[in-house]
């Protein structure tokens, strides 16, 4: 079986194309300098021109990917790090959970796992990148934030360990699936973490459906849109996040 990749047109922000005579392009040496190029890479991977599309380049969409995909991801590594080397933790693993949030984790770093492939597998690279900024943004903004008491309290009892087994397992696995998007800053992280000689020499993770809770998904989805949504009405009404309300429905 043979397959045929096609690119389309990357365009300049006016949607003409890309000119030397016209200058109308900014340095891609610059932006690489300015932005890393694993934000250059993903924000391409992650548009339409990877399906034959004409694509606009903007140069504030890979400061995007920097902000949402990069920084993100740096920062889970660097919370880690920052408390495991406190806590003297040891790196271990097993697929027992007693915490909700944890199997919650473990069930969406296998979802991620098999839709990548699937894109991949599939030549939809885009479809591929796409699952990555949903699961950076539930690994940063909801995983560490309801669990940093967790991470946070003086004894070394067995939630707390089983907190670190996670979110070193997910960071260790996350490398090896953005590998192909974000080369450097997996390369890094996972060699920091892992001390193995590559992630460019591993096999990609394969999924494990015994370990996917589709209704654990879904309600914690659900649960996410509510607070996005009260959220949403405590700052269009000017309510501070942290003023007590009598109710709300």
């Amino acid at each position: 079986m043979k397959n045929l990749i096609v690119n389309g047109t990357v365009l300049a922000e006016d949607w003409h194309k890309m000119s030397k005579s016209k200058k109308n392009y900014p340095d891609p040496s610059l932006v690489f300098d300015k932005y890393w190029a694993d934000a250059m890479r993903f924000y391409l991977m992650n548009s339409p021109v990877v399906e034959a599309q004409d694509f606009r380049f903007a140069e504030a969409w890979v400061e995007e990917v920097v902000k949402k995909g990069i920084v993100p991801r740096w920062n889970t590594y660097s919370f880690f790090t920052t408390y495991a080397n406190i806590d003297n933790f040891e790196t271990s693993w097993n697929t027992t959970r007693n915490n909700n949030l944890d199997k919650w984790l473990i069930s969406e770093l296998n979802t991620l796992t098999k839709e990548v492939t699937l894109g991949l597998d599939n030549y939809k690279l885009n479809e591929a990148a796409r699952p990555i900024v949903r699961f950076m943004d539930n690994l940063t903004n909801w995983y560490i934030r309801r669990s940093r008491k967790r991470f946070w309290k003086s004894e070394n009892d067995n939630d707390k360990i089983e907190a670190y087994e996670t979110l070193y397992y997910t960071l260790v696995e996350l490398s090896k699936i953005i590998a192909p998007f974000m080369p450097f800053v997996s390369e890094h992280i996972f060699k920091n973490l892992s001390w193995n000689e590559s992630v460019h020499l591993e096999d990609f993770p394969v999924y494990d459906d015994s370990l996917i809770d589709e209704k654990l998904n879904s309600d914690t989805d659900k649960v996410q849109k509510i607070i996005t949504l009260g959220l949403a009405w405590r700052a269009n009404n000017k309510f501070r996040v942290r003023q007590p309300l009598a109710s709300i429905t």
